[in-house]
Parts: structure tokens; C-alpha cells; sequence
């Protein structure tokens, strides 16, 4: 049961970097992208997108339309959150999806498996990026904050992908 329980956590982190690398490809559209962060998430995106593909390929042939619309419920979010400008909402929702990412996968911390270790790894090298503090900075009128929106990716996948915490 344990192992189903991982492998389920898994692929909660895996649906949201699936959606993080769909972000970054919105990024890209921006004259904002460009310089440090331009080089940093190319870099991101180029090694995640083939870090990940041997699982999501996968689950693609597991079940193809599941995992869209299951990377499609954390691309929504673009209909609930928006933050300054375009650009910035884009950050933190990118943010936002690697932080929930990196819960999830700290349940995984006893299976210290090579593949779950690099991918915490390259997480927590991107997101501790400190340019990126100035874009998930903020409080809206509500009082809500990028915590906010990570605990909302957090509750959203361990209620959606079953067998979890």
C-alpha cells in the first residue's frame, strides 16, 4: 500500500511540473522574459521536460485523457489568480507548481530514490532563485499571499489525486 501511496505522490508532483513547463512556454511569449530568468528557465524547462517524460509517457499510455485533464486543472488557475501583470502571474503560478511539487515530494523523503532526489534538487535550485522574490512578494486586497496559492495547488492535488496524505 505504501508504494501505491508513493507512486500516486509522485505523480501529483509530476502533473504540476507538466504544468509549470506549459507556463514557461507562456513565459517565453513575454518581452519580459528575457536575461537571468529567460537562461534559468530555458535551462529548467529543457532538462524537466526530459527528466519527466519517461514517467508522463507513461501515464500517457495509461491514460492519456486523465493526465490532460488532470494537468489541465492546474493550468486553470490562470482563471482564479492574477497578480500585477500577466508576467507576474505567470511567475508565481510557475513558482507556486514547483513549491507544491517540492511537497509533494517531501513525503517521498524515506524511498531516497536517485530519481527523486535530483528532481527535489533542481527544484529547490530554481525556486530559491533570489530575483524571483520581488514577483511573489505581495499581498492582495484579500490579505492573500503566494503561500496562499501554494496551499491552494497543495490541497487541490491531494484532493483530486487519490491515496494521499
Amino acid at each position: 500500500m505504501q508504494t501505491e501511496n508513493n507512486t500516486i505522490i509522485l505523480v501529483r508532483a509530476l502533473v504540476k511540473l507538466s504544468s509549470a513547463v506549459y507556463d514557461i512556454d507562456e513565459l517565453q511569449e513575454s518581452k519580459a522574459y528575457k536575461n537571468q530568468i529567460k537562461y534559468d528557465l530555458n535551462n529548467f524547462q529543457n532538462w524537466i521536460t526530459n527528466y519527466i517524460k519517461e514517467p508522463i509517457t507513461s501515464l500517457t499510455k495509461a491514460d492519456g485523457d486523465l493526465l490532460i485533464e488532470l494537468i489541465d486543472i492546474f493550468n486553470d488557475y490562470d482563471d482564479t489568480v492574477f497578480i500585477k501583470n500577466e508576467f507576474t502571474t505567470k511567475i508565481n503560478l510557475l513558482l507556486a507548481k514547483c513549491y507544491s511539487a517540492l511537497n509533494d515530494l517531501k513525503y517521498l523523503d524515506k524511498i531516497h530514490s536517485k530519481y527523486v532526489i535530483e528532481l527535489a534538487s533542481k527544484l529547490n535550485t530554481l525556486t530559491e532563485k533570489k530575483y524571483f522574490n520581488h514577483y511573489i512578494d505581495y499581498i492582495d486586497p484579500n490579505g492573500k499571499t503566494f503561500k496562499d496559492i501554494i496551499k491552494m495547488m497543495d490541497d487541490e492535488g491531494s484532493s483530486i489525486i487519490v491515496g494521499t496524505l
